[in-house]
């Protein structure tokens, strides 16, 4: 009787180990009526797009001196456009060229200071918008008073944040000081976004 108990054993070992290496694999395919199968790789290749930046060509704000104590208008449309593909974020900063100042032979001059605070012409961001991506880790900026020294922040995307296209409409606010002089006073804002 002993042999035969260990015939039986290595039959059964024998039929296990057939049956593991018969298994088909996860990935196998049965073709339908009997036919044969063949797997193709996929390779998808992502190269990386641009930051783009896309600001009003020209604003304009009008008032009648004593009638108020600022005058304000709407910039129009800001957008900003990630498609890096890095997720590192990005930065929308406004700084004044200079001063405001009429042409002519006698310009005049308003001084906007050094600072963010404080200054005559004031820039308030608004609420941004994402036309695509998320508003994860995106946020509106403090703004701040327009200098030539200092930048405003207009916007923000922190990293893992900013992908997509995002628009805003900042205001513009001035306030003339008691001396102003009456004229079309002209400066430049140039935004960056990095």
């Amino acid at each position: 009787m002993l042999p035969t108990r260990i015939t039986m054993a290595v039959s059964v070992a024998a039929a296990c180990a057939a049956a593991v290496v018969a298994a088909p694999s996860a990935s196998a395919c049965t073709a339908p009526g009997g036919g044969v199968c063949g797997d193709s790789t996929v390779t998808a290749t992502l190269t990386a797009g641009t930051l783009a930046l896309s600001v009003p060509g020209a604003v304009a704000i009008s008032g009648t001196l004593g009638t108020a104590s600022s005058f304000s208008t709407t910039m129009g449309t800001v957008q900003i456009q990630d498609n890096r593909g890095s997720l590192t974020g990005w930065t929308l900063t406004a700084l004044a060229s200079g001063n405001l100042t009429t042409g002519g032979a006698s310009p005049q001059t308003i001084s906007l200071g050094t600072s963010t605070v404080g200054g005559p012409l004031v820039l308030t961001p608004g609420t941004i918008t994402a036309v695509s991506g998320s508003l994860v880790n995106v946020t509106p900026g403090a703004g701040g008073s327009l200098n030539p020294s200092q930048p405003v922040t207009v916007a923000r995307a922190l990293p893992l944040g900013g992908a997509g296209t995002y628009t805003m409409t900042p205001n513009l606010t001035l306030t003339p000081p008691a001396n102003a002089v009456v004229g079309t006073y002209t400066t430049t804002i140039t935004f960056s976004l990095s």
